[in-house]
């Protein structure tokens, strides 16, 4: 399938800075769901080296990515 996604990095964050990444995340999720352009929200909120193409990560088989992204937190 072809994936894309939005990284919100938490490594060596504080409690607070994580909290505060989590509520954006949310937010980030709610404006997905209310029909908000992905690859926009990507270019501006995604911690990683995919924000430049809208988080597009390319085509991927089960199993090859990382456990995290295969369980996304917020349902």
């Amino acid at each position: 399938m072809k994936v894309s996604h939005i990284l919100f990095k938490t490594v060596d964050k504080k409690p607070e800075e994580i909290a505060l990444l989590e509520k954006t995340a949310r937010d980030v999720l709610d404006q997905i769901k209310a029909g908000k352009d992905f690859a926009e929200l990507a270019k501006k909120y995604s911690e990683d080296s995919t924000a430049a193409n809208g988080g597009d990560l390319g085509w991927v088989v089960r199993g090859q990515t990382v456990k995290e992204l295969r369980t996304p937190r917020f349902p």
